[in-house]
Parts: structure tokens; sequence; C-alpha cells
């Protein structure tokens, strides 16, 4: 016959909300996945022993009572014997944990009141790395646009060159101005005729050639 309290404890361990790991010493009980662990090995642990045990790893250092884990495990219309099967899902927390009643060191009895958990519990979210989309690239490092040393020194000498140039150029073209005749010497004059038909003038034109 199968135990529905059972069932209903465990959809109720797996479905716990927030996804938490509980860790002590070397284990773990993810309650997500309803699995205790032990190095990362996985234990033979399951339905209301394993209830328990998160039902105390919630509560560390605090009282757990009888009457919470009947509540939270065993469901009021099923016909079990409650104190029978507490105090077995306590023996087999104990056998698998390595733990006894006269030395606790992870489930401290109460008589006739409940349980305690006695050892450290560290609690863990759960989250899921969220997955990088393609279009997401490392950014790269911005490119020094400033001039390096060399660069600033080569701009200054050929501007102090093209200065240099400037100043020569002016200083060769200002003796001729622009658009003035140079200064002339001397004039060469060619032959000249006489076109009066008088010969008494070719005198005058023999002396204007040779002037």
């Amino acid at each position: 016959m199968i135990d529905s309290a059972n069932l209903l404890g465990v959809d109720m361990l797996t479905s716990a909300p927030g996804a938490r790991v509980l860790r002590f010493d070397d284990f773990e009980l993810d309650v997500r996945a309803g699995e205790l662990r032990k190095h990362g090995v996985k234990l033979h642990l399951q339905g209301q022993p394993l209830q328990v045990l998160a039902a105390l790893l919630n509560r560390p250092c605090d009282l757990v009572t009888r009457e919470e884990l009947r509540a939270q495990i065993w469901a009021v219309d099923t016909f079990v014997d409650f104190d029978h099967g507490l105090h077995n899902a306590i023996a087999r927390l104990r056998e698998v944990l390595g733990d006894s009643a006269e030395t606790p060191r992870y489930i401290e009895t109460l008589p006739r009141r409940g349980y305690r958990f006695i050892a450290p519990v560290d609690r863990a979210e759960t989250q899921s790395p969220s997955p990088s989309t393609p279009s997401e690239r490392p950014r790269e490092a911005p490119v020094d646009l400033r001039p390096t040393r060399s660069r600033t020194f080569l701009a200054a000498t050929i501007l102090t060159l093209l200065v240099i140039g400037s100043a020569v150029w002016l200083a060769h073209t200002g003796a001729h101005p622009a658009g003035a005749a140079p200064r002339l010497n001397s004039i060469a004059v060619l032959p000249l005729d006489n076109l009066s038909g008088d010969p008494s003038e070719d005198f005058f034109a023999d002396g204007m050639t040779t002037s």
C-alpha cells in the first residue's frame, strides 16, 4: 500500500520555494532535488527521514516540536503510528549522518518535546547563470589617439622647414615685385628707313640708328 502522506511530503520538499541548498559539515541537502550529498556523492536517504532533516535544517539551533513535524510531514487523515514513524525517521537520519543520541553532533533529542539541529547550517540560494547573448562582446580597450613624442617632434620639424622656406622665397621675390619690369642697362635700336622720299633726310635716320 502506498503511503499518500509520504508522497505529499516529498512533493512539499521538492517544491520548496527558493531552490535552497542547506550545507553542514561535509553534507549538503538540495531541497529542490530532494537529495542529500556528502562530498558531492548522493546518499541513500528519502521519504520521511529526508523531510524531517529538511525541517530541522530550516530552523537550526531551534526546537522543532513533535507536533510541528507531524503537521508538516504526516497528514492528518493517514492511519500510521506517528511515534513509531518519527522514531524510525530520526534513527535513519543518525545512521546516515554517523550521529548518535548519546553524544549528538547534529540532532539533539528533547524528550517528549521534539528535536533540535545543533550544527551550524549554511544556506545558499541556487541561481542559474544568465545565458550570454551572441550580441554581447567584450569591450575593446580604447585606442589612444594622442600623438607620441616622435610624431610631435616630426610635425614641429616640418612646420619649421615650411616657415624657413617661405621666408627665403619671400626674401628672394621681394627684390623684384610681381608685375614690375626689370631695370634696363642698355637699349638696342634697329636700323631706321627714310620713308619721307627726301634724300636730304637720310642723315637723320642714320643718326638715330647709331645713337
